[in-house]
């Protein structure tokens, strides 16, 4: 205690001052290497967010692309399901061209081998399988395409010859009215127009029977065409459903409801085979009149 008193009281004084410069030091380098540590764990938090989100922001990218790589090739795809159909039915029309039912029908089959190519497996099964049934029914309708040219080629000609036969038969009328009018025409001359005439009044009503007949054989290979249509539409429809509806699920737009679809595809569905019976129920009207005014004219003939 006397060593302690006897120390002047200045020395204590500069050694205050001086531990309390030295606490003051050690509390700017404490806190300078806590903010450091601090700034040290935020660069580090910063860098942790950025890199978590530039990954967030490649999926989102990656998944944008990809949903849109869906949408430029599924809905393309819906369409040519639904309209696949319809460009078969226009084979049974001789006056729309093979060759033009035959690109629509390659460009629909293209669309629906995209979405095939990049679907899950489950929406490529429904997909697929609409494709291997819609093939195989083009084939089938494209045969008997066949017999409608055929028949339709045969009515053109006969029909062309029926022109030119009225062609003549106006022409001798024509000179037959002259002769009669101007008078004076020797007897082998008359006799030789009115035989003329009657033949080529014959020709008419026999290339005319022929014409009728081609138009039957017409009506009938169409008619074929369109119970065979018929058949194939009501088989294939349900497929043609799944894969639109498997199609649309992948797409996942907003709002859709796959009951409600489901039921308007199938309404159209309904509605296309109506048009189809519809027609064969024309069809087969018009041919049971025709056969029956041949027969009636048959007699005469």
């Amino acid at each position: 205690m006397a060593a302690v008193t006897a120390v002047p009281q200045e020395l204590w004084s500069i050694v205050g001052t001086a531990l309390g410069a030295v606490i003051a030091l050690l509390g700017v380098v404490l806190t300078s290497w806590l903010a450091g540590r601090r700034q040290r764990q935020q660069l580090a938090h910063d860098a942790s967010q950025r890199d978590l989100q530039r990954d967030h922001d490649v999926r989102e990218s990656a998944l944008d692309r990809k949903m849109q790589l869906r949408r430029d090739v599924y809905l393309p795809a819906i369409e040519a399901t639904l309209s696949a159909l319809s460009s078969m039915g226009s084979l049974c029309d001789p006056l729309v061209e093979r060759k033009d039912v035959a690109k629509r029908w390659a460009e629909y089959m293209a669309a629906i081998g995209k979405a095939n190519a990049i679907a899950r497996v489950e929406t490529a099964g429904a997909v697929g399988e609409l494709g291997n049934n819609l093939s195989a029914m083009f084939f089938e309708l494209s045969m008997l395409r066949g017999p409608i040219e055929q028949a339709y080629q045969k009515f053109l000609a006969n029909a062309g010859v029926v022109e030119r036969v009225l062609s003549e038969q106006r022409r001798w009328t024509e000179l037959q009215t002259n002769a009669v009018v101007h008078g004076a025409v020797e007897r082998d001359q008359w006799d030789r127009l009115v035989g003329q005439l009657d033949f080529v009044k014959r020709q008419f009503v026999e290339w005319s029977a022929l014409r009728d007949e081609a138009a039957g054989e017409l009506a009938e290979h169409q008619l074929v065409f369109l119970k065979r249509l018929a058949e194939l539409q009501r088989a294939i429809s349900v497929k043609g459903v799944n894969a639109s509806l498997a199609l649309r699920e992948e797409l996942s737009l907003k709002d859709d409801d796959p009951d409600a679809l489901r039921a308007v595809y199938e309404d159209h569905a309904r509605v296309a085979s109506e048009t189809i019976t519809s027609a064969i129920e024309e069809l087969s009207q018009k041919l049971a009149v025709a056969r029956a005014s041949a027969k009636v004219m048959l007699p005469n003939g």
